[in-house]
């Protein structure tokens, strides 16, 4: 009885150890909402492993959200500095006044090199292939069901060339007008994406995708349901500029920006 007593008081004590180490090590976590910056269980350390584990209420908003995604909001509260920001001495971003609008000319993008040589090679590679299995009519292949899985390769190919083309010579054209934010983008044919300028509640840089386990950040500008993003390619200071101006500007014309 003894014994199990004084391994039970040692259990609660290492627990009690365990969880205090938890409060001391929690990381600064960002609402998601309200953008709002603490520190989980600073007021006591958590009572059971399990709230390590469980959504964080935010204290000053009341919003709850699971850890991962105050994570990941400070690092994106992180890349985000306050500003002001002027814009770079080194950028080919070119800033014009047009009828009342301001227009940025973007230039093609500074694209990863490397995803388009392993575009390149992945296409010389299963075009071929693909080739020879749909000329080859006695092939074990061609009574299957099966035949169909090489078309997938192929295919993941235009995708990757697509995109490292995109990466690398796509141009982009900002509008920013009294009544709406148009982004257009060029690779031979053009696409526009426009939002109402008073219904932007915010302008930041986002993780786009990761790049040898670092994220990627790009412009982002939200309204709502809806979205313009863009910019991955730039520098950051290009990026920090540009969030500057559009934030400026929506603010200027009554949007209800966080």
């Amino acid at each position: 009885m003894e014994s199990a007593a004084l391994s039970g008081g040692m259990f609660a004590s290492l627990k009690q150890g365990l969880l205090k180490f938890a409060q001391n090590a929690a990381q600064e976590l960002t609402c998601p909402r309200c953008q709002h910056r603490f520190k989980p269980f600073a007021a006591a350390p958590p009572e059971t492993f399990a709230e390590l584990t469980k959504a964080v209420p935010c204290p000053k908003c009341g919003h709850t959200f699971p850890f991962q995604k105050g994570v990941e909001a400070s690092a994106e509260g992180k890349a985000n500095p306050t500003g002001p920001f002027a814009k770079p001495a080194d950028s080919k971003i070119e800033m014009v006044s047009e009828n009342g609008a301001w227009v940025f000319l973007i230039p093609r993008g500074r694209g990863s090199r490397g995803l388009l040589f392993m575009a390149v090679f992945w296409n010389l590679i299963t075009w071929p292939l693909m080739f020879l299995i749909v000329t080859d009519h006695e092939g074990p292949l061609r009574a299957s069901p099966a035949f169909l899985l090489p078309a997938l390769f192929p295919a993941i190919g235009i995708v990757l060339l697509y995109s490292a083309l995109r990466l690398s010579f796509s141009t982009h054209q900002l509008t920013l007008s009294p009544h709406s934010v148009r982004l257009r983008r060029k690779l031979i044919l053009h696409k526009d994406y426009e939002l109402p300028v008073g219904e932007i509640t915010s302008v930041r840089k986002k993780e786009f995708y990761s790049k040898n386990y670092q994220p990627v950040f790009g412009v982002e500008i939200t309204a709502g349901p809806r979205r313009i993003r863009f910019g991955s390619a730039l520098s950051e200071d290009e990026k920090n500029w540009l969030c500057w101006e559009i934030r400026e500007f929506a603010r200027q014309r009554c949007a209800a920006l966080t």
